[in-house]
């Protein structure tokens, strides 16, 4: 019998979140990495001289009572982060053809101020905010019991962001400012959904943060620490297993090399 009542292969910041999330829940975890550093992506790495940081830039519905608010109060780390609200007029600008768009928080806001410079374009920006909303509104809580994500969601899986946009509006030079944010999530016209365009932005036009002090000397690492706080037992597990995971995998190859040479 184990005395792990769940292994998470992978800590990246997804396993890593239902690794806290099922160990607060009172499950025995163990978090298998292969890598030197724990989580994934986020990371930091010298190129140059210089530390470039993979990790997060600015945070997304944190205002009191929004979902990420939520998330990080159940893991009781929302008292401990040092973290200040974005310029609520422009938490961001978007430069397109040798002029800034700026991209303001709150719903009214972000639609007016895009109407300063698209004022034909009101009742398109207005559909555009619904839309972001119906789809932010997926993960909340009493929509996630309900299931929500698995059925009405899924329509915008399948939906293309930059179709969905063009769809909204006929305007190039806006479609251009709206698709702006997709550096954020690395989108590509050919391939982006809405939904994730859609829940990207939401979290951000609620209520956008950048953390104070952003990593240094092991960078997203330090953080990930921070934003994603595993019992003290869980954590020990994920360094001893760093090594152990590779001998995971090398067993799962040999024994996949060995079954072709068999039946071969």
């Amino acid at each position: 019998m184990s005395k792990y009542d769940i292994i998470i292969i992978g800590s990246g910041l997804g396993g890593l979140e239902c690794g806290a999330i099922l160990s607060k829940e009172g499950y025995n975890v163990c978090v298998l990495e292969k890598n030197e550093l724990f989580g994934g992506c986020f990371q930091t790495y010298r190129r140059k001289g210089h530390l470039l940081d993979t990790g997060i830039h600015y945070i997304g519905s944190l205002d009191e009572g929004q979902v990420m608010n939520q998330f990080f109060r159940y893991v009781g780390i929302m008292d401990h982060l040092k973290v200040r609200k974005l310029d609520e007029n422009a938490f961001d600008k978007i430069f397109y053809k040798n002029r800034v768009y700026d991209y303001a928080m709150g719903y009214e806001r972000f639609i007016d101020t895009l109407c300063q410079s698209f004022p034909h374009e009101k009742e398109n920006l207005r559909q555009y905010t619904t839309l972001l909303k119906e789809v932010g509104n997926l993960i909340s809580v009493d929509n996630l019991k309900k299931g929500v994500i698995s059925t009405e969601g899924m329509k915008f899986f399948n939906t293309s962001a930059a179709g969905m946009i063009d769809k909204i509006t006929t305007n190039p030079d806006l479609q251009s400012v709206l698709a702006g944010s997709a550096l954020l999530y690395g989108g590509l016209r050919e391939h982006s959904n809405f939904y994730e365009h859609a829940m990207i932005n939401n979290s951000y036009i609620q209520g956008a943060y950048r953390p104070e002090t952003m990593p240094t000397i092991i960078g997203s690492a330090k953080l990930i620490i921070e934003v994603t706080p595993l019992s003290a037992q869980t954590m020990q597990t994920i360094i001893i297993t760093l090594t152990v995971v590779t001998l995971v995998w090398i067993f799962l190859v040999t024994v996949c090399v060995t079954e072709r040479f068999v039946s071969s």
